[in-house]
């Protein structure tokens, strides 16, 4: 198990910030693309697992347009809405307002969702009806337009105006960068460096590939949730003059660099406008200096929560998983379970983990305490969390959530536990920096002072 206590997380960002400050990396252009903060996520995923501290948090959500072939809803739009750009342009000026615009707003909601509804932008898309196009990230039915379509229909158009046989990477920032990460953090970045050509290569054509579709689209506003794994997206909609807001589905802190700046920076790919789910999140971590906030609150919170409508249930105490650290957390909530066998210990998955393999382990176990149970799905998380008393974890952002709905809050001073820091120093929870301490933390864990610091009151229009 890694060491308690160490701030691994900020050891590692401190070097990638040291590093891109040195050679100014955010600023390197290729072509028409700025290749580093697409590639600033995956060295840093790369690191903590190569570290040892962390485990996959994510599967490879970069983009590849390869062996796909578009829906017809993709097909068919796409057809009205060049239809209507050659209109359009063989008219008079005064004849583009009359198009149907279908495109001119964009929404693409996360991958997560409960009953089949995305929760962070399920209040939007009600909002958003006319002039607004659905793109979901996962192969749909013809409902919808799948986002990889978009990228097959400009197949074409992209293999004969976008050159890039010829493109000329200087790659001795690049180089002299990954090689200072490297030896400061005793790791291996080989396979970024052997791939950089052919990942900037993607970006590009992917890049002019989302532009053209929003500029044919006549897009105005681009809605999405994780912006740093849709660098290729946000670049496009740059390069069309699209204004991009972004809608909070997670953790941010100072420590997550696909939002952290420290420098002051402009990065090209940040969001025009970051809606968040209170002032805490903005407070904590350096921005983009050309990012603008707004405090929307989480009404996904209270709204799922209300499935349970009953008063707490006294000792029960839920560890918030996370697939980042989940390993090591697991033995750590069996011995909560043996060393307060008065208290339920419930040992909740996050959505990426697999029941499976943590029931493997549990086979692996010579005595299980019979105070001790495995949790998934279902009950929804915000169900239990308004059930439990207390809740326990590392940096997971359902432990906010869990405060703002009326848990005590212990954390473990485990890799990551940074991110929680601040929260820690306010008060509003406890944190254990050895295994000794996890009882006492746990029977001393206090309830959040000020809920609304974290989320606010959810506003009852967006748009």
């Amino acid at each position: 198990m890694a060491e308690w206590s160490r701030e691994y997380v900020r050891e590692v960002c401190e070097v990638i910030w040291q590093a891109e400050q040195r050679h100014g990396l955010l600023e390197l252009q290729v072509d028409s693309v700025f290749p580093w903060q697409m590639l600033r996520m995956p060295i840093y995923y790369s690191i903590t697992q190569q570290r040892g501290f962390f485990g996959d948090p994510h599967p490879d959500k970069f983009e590849n347009d390869e062996e796909f072939t578009a829906l017809a809803s993709a097909e068919s739009l796409w057809d009205i809405l060049k239809a209507e750009e050659k209109l359009s342009r063989s008219r008079k000026h005064f004849y583009r307002c009359w198009l149907s615009g279908r495109a001119h707003r964009v929404l693409i909601p996360h991958g997560r969702t409960i009953d089949g509804v995305d929760i962070y932008t399920r209040q939007l898309r009600d909002e958003l009806t006319k002039h607004t196009l659905l793109v979901d990230r996962q192969r749909s039915d013809d409902s919808v337009v799948d986002l990889r379509s978009i990228l097959v229909i400009n197949r074409k158009y992209v293999r004969k105006h976008v050159n890039i046989d010829d493109l000329d990477i200087e790659r001795s920032a690049f180089d002299q960068a990954l090689a200072e990460i490297e030896s400061a953090l005793s790791v291996d970045l080989s396979r970024f460096r052997q791939s950089l050509e052919h990942r900037v290569k993607l970006l590009i054509r992917h890049a002019r590939s989302y532009e053209r579709f929003f500029r044919v689209a006549r897009t105005k506003t681009l809605y999405l949730t994780d912006s740093y794994f849709s660098i290729p997206l946000v670049a496009g909609a740059k390069l069309a003059e699209v204004k991009v807001v972004e809608l909070q589905h997670g953790f941010i802190s100072e420590f997550h660099l696909g939002y952290s700046y420290p420098h002051g920076q402009r990065p090209a790919y940040a969001a025009d406008e970051l809606w968040m789910f209170g002032n805490y999140w903005s407070e904590v971590t350096p921005l983009s200096q050309s990012t603008r906030v707004r405090v929307i609150g989480a009404p996904y919170v209270a709204a799922l929560a209300e499935q349970h409508t009953g008063k707490k249930n006294p000792k029960t105490i839920v560890f918030t998983s996370q697939g980042a650290i989940g390993e090591q957390l697991f033995p750590l909530a069996l011995h909560a379970a043996r060393e307060l066998p008065e208290y339920q210990v419930i040992f909740r998955l996050h959505p990426s983990e697999s029941l499976e393999s943590f029931k493997q382990m549990l086979g692996t176990e010579t005595s299980v305490p019979s105070n001790f149970e495995l949790s998934a799905k279902t009950p929804n998380i915000f169900a239990l969390l308004r059930a439990s008393e207390i809740q326990v974890g590392v940096f997971s952002t359902t432990l906010l959530e869990g405060m703002a709905l009326g848990c005590r809050t212990a954390i473990l001073a485990l890799p990551g536990f940074e991110y929680m820091k601040p929260v820690v120093e306010r008060g509003d929870a406890s944190i254990a920096h050895s295994e000794i301490d996890i009882v006492n933390a746990i029977l001393n864990a206090p309830h959040c002072k000020n809920p609304l610091y974290y989320y606010g009151k959810p506003n009852k229009k967006l748009v």
